[in-house]
């Protein structure tokens, strides 16, 4: 596996839950990592993970989600609720033939394996969220303008995604808008897209205004090219569906209960701290939810921790599988 060369890994196909997810499946050990990626992220966020995991005798799996990459991406927004997207990951573990896994995320990966632990527990050995704090179900919907208005404001962009024109004007920028984002924390444009929501309109945000911005070192040209081109297969309606998809995902967990939900599973949060989208501040009260919580922070990192910090992202990960390895030895 080089990471620097996407064909070396494993690639595998799989019909689950009605749609065809693309995936890379690593390793042979006993117990199996699956791991999550987020926006604008793929399979290929974990490229630095994977080898490390294997080499410590795991077996990895990293779909695509769906929505992006080689996966299929519907045009049915109803079907990226947290709900069914974990039901994707889940029916894949019954392809590759594994009960329960670790579940590792980043960014909206991060949620998903959040959710993940609520909807499916007993499938669960563990998660780690990189970035991502859990959130209980709220007992009463907060619509995102709200949260943005009244305690987020660095989230006004999450309103940009939510809308349907953002999926065309992203489409014409594809290149531009990875060459923008993926990043290392010291070197991040400002661009109109990421300003709170008191400084511009939503409806006159635009990634435009960074024409010409040269690749940041986060990535080599070749790993930006693969970016750019897996992210030109279906462009950008999948994976900003997700953002569509707020009131959906919390009328499935309220139905079911979820509202101020604990999960009892062992966790760790891996916070940055030049992370802009999801700061540490956010992680601050998950231990009154997640009573088996542990904790790592990256202090020299922005939002993508997993490259700009490989080796600590790595550390991080085996310190909770040890830990794991620990408990089990115990009982």
């Amino acid at each position: 596996m080089d990471p620097l060369e996407p064909a070396s890994f494993n690639h595998c196909f799989a019909h689950v839950n009605g749609i065809k997810l693309h995936y890379v499946d690593e390793g042979s050990g006993p117990t199996t990592v699956l791991c999550v990626h987020g926006f604008p992220d793929m399979w290929y966020g974990w490229r630095y993970q994977i080898p490390f995991l294997v080499s410590l005798g795991y077996r990895v799996i990293v779909p695509d989600m769906r929505g992006y990459g080689q996966s299929d991406a519907p045009s049915d927004v109803s079907s990226y609720t947290a709900k069914n997207v974990v039901q994707d990951l889940v029916s894949l573990l019954d392809v590759v033939g594994v009960h329960k896994a670790v579940w590792a995320g980043h960014d909206w990966g991060g949620v998903h394996v959040w959710r993940a632990a609520m909807w499916h527990p007993e499938r669960v050995a563990g998660v780690v969220s990189f970035c991502t704090p859990f959130a209980p179900t709220a007992p009463e919907m907060v619509p995102l303008a709200q949260t943005v208005a009244e305690k987020i404001p660095k989230w006004a962009y999450q309103l940009y995604f939510r809308r349907f024109e953002s999926i065309a004007e992203l489409n014409k920028e594809i290149p531009l808008f990875m060459t923008a984002l993926l990043r290392t924390y010291d070197d991040m444009p400002g661009t109109s897209l990421f300003r709170p929501l008191d400084s511009l309109p939503i409806d006159q945000r635009t990634i435009t205004d960074v024409r010409g911005i040269s690749r940041n070192r986060l990535l080599s040209e070749q790993e930006l090219q693969y970016y750019i081109s897996e992210f030109s297969r279906n462009g950008m309606a999948g994976p900003t569906n997700y953002y569509r998809v707020q009131e959906l995902t919390w009328q499935e967990e309220h139905d079911a209960g979820f509202c101020e939900n604990s999960i009892n599973n062992k966790c760790m949060i891996v916070t940055a701290a030049y992370d802009k989208a999801l700061p540490a501040s956010l992680t601050k009260s998950m231990e009154k939810f997640i009573p088996r919580l542990m904790r790592m922070h990256v202090e020299d990192s922005g939002h993508w921790v997993l490259v700009e910090q490989q080796a600590q992202a790595n550390a991080a990960l085996k310190l909770f599988l040890d830990s794991l390895t620990t408990d089990a030895a115990n009982l």
